[in-house]
């Protein structure tokens, strides 16, 4: 099996899309894996600098249409989009970027960005038509949200056609989710004021976020305070509720918290990892609090350095421990 050194990365949740428009990311530093064939198969042409989050958009057929980190949106040629430098992200933010599809128009697609450190979310518009079909901008940057975490996923909505765009805010417990329609982006977010208040400073604002397959439930990495959480989400109201507290407690994480969480394709299990190497599982079909916090195991054997998990299209691999891995 090859190895691949990554930076941390993370890209959007590969369950959103029900074709291939996740069958080909470009993370790093130029690195990148085509997954169309049914295996991964290394990319070496990327122009990608990403030290964190990063997201990649192919069509329904898996062809590539443009990747960014954030900062910079490529085409599929690699190339710099003619108004894709300086789009309102950070590729130091651990969600910095997450590519949604227009519900009503096959031509636009919606980049959210983050900063880092806890600042603004915002969005831009990519038009596929514009620049003889290699697409570009179409109009300014969008502010949604000033104070925001690092966190920001999206998840299909319940009428399987819109989205809900999730983050959290950098003071207090409040989760936020924005839904984007036919109609476009609703700008008032539904609050869920549930989990660990957040007191908005360093590390206490970086780590992931992610939503399970099915929709239903909601996870959290916090690296500040050396815990996960682990939520029920409504994918037709976007409300988050139900907290379980996952405290990592393991000496050898050597003051590093967590930093990644990726579901398994059943949804039955929870991943978390933290950045110096170790990686758990809770199973998740437990009936209660106390079972899942109890069910938790070490499935790394290396000390080293870990960044984000994600799930792949073929539901086979998790990237941990600086190479790509089976589950």
């Amino acid at each position: 099996m090859k190895k691949i050194v990554i930076t941390l990365f993370l890209l959007y949740s590969t369950f959103i899309f029900s074709q291939k428009e996740a069958n080909i990311w470009y993370f790093g530093w130029g690195a990148g894996l085509d997954f169309n064939s049914g295996s991964p198969v290394p990319l070496i042409d990327g122009a990608l600098i990403a030290y964190e989050g990063c997201s990649t958009m192919s069509d329904s057929n898996g062809n590539l249409l443009f990747y960014t980190n954030g900062v910079k949106i490529y085409n599929r040629n690699h190339i710099l989009m003619p108004q894709g430098d300086g789009i309102g992200g950070n590729n130091s933010s651990t969600n910095s970027s997450i590519i949604v599809p227009s519900p009503s128009n096959p031509t636009l697609y919606y980049i959210f960005v983050t900063t880092d450190g806890g600042g603004l979310l915002g969005y831009r518009i990519v038009n596929m038509s514009l620049d003889n079909g290699l697409g570009n901008i179409e109009g300014g940057y969008f502010l949604l949200e000033i104070g925001v975490s690092e966190k920001l996923t999206a998840v299909k909505h319940a009428n399987g056609k819109d989205y809900w765009i999730i983050s959290h805010r950098t003071n207090g417990n409040d989760f936020i989710s924005f839904q984007v329609s036919s109609t476009g982006v609703n700008t008032t977010p539904i609050v869920s004021s549930v989990g660990r208040n957040v007191n908005g400073f360093g590390s206490t604002l970086i780590g992931a976020i992610k939503v399970s397959p099915n929709g239903k439930r909601l996870a959290v990495a916090n690296q500040g305070y050396k815990d996960a959480e682990l939520f029920d989400f409504n994918t037709n109201t976007g409300i988050v509720s139900n907290t379980i507290n996952l405290p990592i407690s393991d000496p050898k994480i050597l003051g590093f918290g967590p930093y990644g969480v990726e579901f398994s394709p059943d949804n039955n299990v929870l991943y978390v990892s933290t950045i110096n190497g170790a990686v758990y599982q809770y199973d998740l079909s437990k009936l209660n609090q106390t079972e899942i916090i109890n069910s938790r195991l070490r499935v790394s054997k290396n000390e080293g350095y870990t960044g984000a998990l994600q799930l792949a299209t073929d539901k086979k691999y998790i990237f941990q421990d600086n190479q790509v891995q089976w589950i």
